[in-house]
């Protein structure tokens, strides 16, 4: 359920685009990417994480050259700053999932370890 915070982003857009959004089944990404954002603005890539993002950035999005790069962001309307937010988005998704949760996917793994195990002999 999205915190008060969200739900008055939401209210901020205003009924018509929120009406459209609801139509075109896109209110729930939206909240869900909200809530993502507040939970990793927290994290503070450093210089080598922050490179190592922007070249896989640019390796996924095939950005070879600076023009590459410019027609990109013109084409998802990113300004530079929310241009750098996608660049790290992934690396701190990840970096956020491994904090949270790597101690549960282990623990899960254990608990099912027989299930996942397999002899195969000939």
């Amino acid at each position: 359920m999205p915190e008060p915070a969200e739900i008055q982003q939401l209210e901020n857009l205003g009924q018509d685009v929120l009406a459209l959004m609801i139509r075109h089944d896109q209110l729930r990404p939206l909240i869900n990417s909200i809530i993502t954002e507040k939970t990793l603005d927290q994290i503070k890539l450093s210089e080598p994480e922050q490179l190592q993002a922007e070249n896989i950035y640019r390796q996924r999005h095939n950005l070879n050259t600076a023009e590459d790069i410019k027609r990109h962001t013109k084409k998802h309307g990113f300004n530079k700053r929310q241009l750098e937010w996608q660049v790290q988005l992934q690396e701190k998704i990840l970096r956020s999932s491994k904090n949270n949760f790597a101690h549960k996917a282990e623990l899960h793994y254990l608990t099912r370890k027989e299930q996942f195990d397999r002899v195969a002999y000939s």
